[in-house]
């Protein structure tokens, strides 16, 4: 008897799970809504070193197409601008995110 009850105990907890809304059942819109912007801002936060080795792979290759040991200073500029792109792009995540 006592395993049944276990069974069904067990069976109904699941079942609260399995619901539709289940997990955010006590939620609010401006809970999801913060739970939206958190996940979001994780996920542009966790971005930031996927870009930034593109930005560096193609300053590396600029740097390999041109003419002798020095690459032209608005190139230079060019590849700084984006990282600083990149980089309050990452703050306003990070900020947002955690």
């Amino acid at each position: 008897m006592t395993l049944t009850c276990a069974n069904n105990c067990a069976g109904d907890a699941e079942s609260e799970m399995g619901k539709k809304g289940g997990l955010f059942r006590y939620a609010d819109g401006v809970d999801k809504l913060l739970l939206l912007f958190g996940t979001m801002g994780c996920i542009g936060d966790g971005l930031q070193t996927p870009i930034t080795m593109f930005v560096f792979g193609s300053l590396i290759d600029d740097y390999a197409r041109g003419s002798g040991d020095s690459v032209p200073k608005h190139i230079i500029d060019k590849y700084a601008l984006k990282l600083l792109y990149i980089s309050i792009g990452v703050a306003v995540c990070a900020f947002v995110g955690p």
